[in-house]
């Protein structure tokens, strides 16, 4: 895998806010497959 970006499966949060004292926004999504791919 190594020079490659890769998307694991599981259960990721995303917190959005103007600092991290200060969360205006969170939600949870899941990565059910997981992906391999070579640069943007």
């Amino acid at each position: 895998y190594e020079g490659q970006w890769a998307l694991r499966t599981g259960e990721y949060e995303v917190l959005v806010g103007p600092s991290s004292d200060d969360i205006e926004l969170r939600e949870t999504f899941t990565i059910n497959k997981e992906k391999l791919w070579l640069g943007l």
